[in-house]
């Protein structure tokens, strides 16, 4: 059951990954899509977990933060406050009508859980084609749209496994921020 989908090209205004998903959503007719990143070793029943928990609670879209494991003395150096700060920023700033006070806007890509259905509502990759981390920006849009969404720690789900000097480490963190946080003004806020 697993299909090979080749890509060729890289259409105008597209992001490489967020090209990929889109087009492997299209060759798939699944209520429910899993994003997960290459660097991701899942735990045993995994996912059966975290279905268990998106039926029973209806939850639209779900995202999980990783046990990392972290190698390189650049990686545990720069993670963490990293880490921290994007936390910081998807921690609920005021309720909004009719929505639990306490429902973050998370979207981490490594590990992302959305109903079918919903996925199409928000508009799918393609309406992240050029965002540089589509998975805080499909996260808000799924927020915005009043989507139940769901995040949290994925410590004992899945390991994300990374390994990389300082410019790598440096390099990846400063996409994900400046990709989460989209403004300068975020960054201070």
């Amino acid at each position: 059951r697993v299909h090979l989908v080749e890509i060729h090209e890289l259409p105008p205004g597209w992001i490489g990954k967020t090209h990929a998903l889109a087009k492997a959503v299209r060759g798939c007719d699944a209520d429910y899509l899993l994003f997960i990143d290459s660097d991701v070793a899942l735990s045993p029943g995994a996912l059966n977990a975290v279905m268990q928990k998106s039926t029973t609670e209806r939850i639209d879209f779900l995202s999980l933060w990783p046990y990392l494991d972290l190698r390189s003395f650049s990686e545990k150096l720069l993670t963490f406050p990293a880490m921290v700060l994007l936390s910081l920023w998807a921690l609920p700033r005021r309720p909004v009508a009719g929505r639990l006070a306490d429902e973050t806007q998370l979207g981490n890509g490594q590990f992302i859980l959305v109903r079918r259905e919903a996925y199409e509502q928000i508009g799918g990759h393609a309406a992240v084609a050029g965002e540089l981390a589509e998975d805080a920006v499909l996260a808000g849009r799924a927020h915005a749209a009043g989507q139940h969404c769901w995040a949290g720690l994925g410590a004992g789900t899945y390991c994300a496994y990374r390994e990389g000097g300082f410019r790598r480490t440096a390099n990846s963190l400063a996409r994900v921020l400046v990709g989460s946080l989209q403004t300068q003004r975020r960054l201070w806020a």
